[in-house]
């Protein structure tokens, strides 16, 4: 018999927002992630190349000149509240020595999106 998984599996997944500019244009883009906890205030963001290189192993050269300008992770509290930081642009990837790889690990360093309070060992207050 077939149950659907309980609510913390489900959470343990991130929405990500990214947008990406050029000198005139903006391009909007949903995806997901995850967050690892490594060590005490060590975490990493894992998700897919292609979500924070557009250029990624495209045929064309017409997105070549956009550049990640936004990149905001949604995740749910147990309450069921979201909650929302972006990515610090001081923020490090890392892409796998294998280009045919489609996976960045980003040492998280980020902010709580404007008017949201909540704590956790990994984010900062600084924009």
């Amino acid at each position: 018999m077939f149950h659907e998984p309980v609510n913390e599996f489900l959470y343990s997944a991130y929405r990500i927002n990214t947008e990406f500019t050029d000198q005139s244009k903006k391009l909007n883009f949903i995806a997901t992630g995850f967050i690892l906890e490594i060590a005490p205030g060590v975490a990493w963001i894992i998700t897919n190349r292609h979500v924070v290189d557009i250029d990624y192993k495209k045929t064309t050269t017409k997105q070549k000149d956009f550049k990640l300008s936004s990149f905001i992770i949604t995740g749910r509290k147990e309450d069921d509240t979201e909650y929302s930081f972006k990515l610090h642009e001081d923020a490090e990837f890392y892409f796998h020595e294998e280009y045919e790889n489609d996976v960045v690990l980003i040492r998280a360093r980020v902010y709580l999106v404007e008017n949201q309070i909540w704590s956790c060992c990994y984010c900062s207050s600084e924009g």
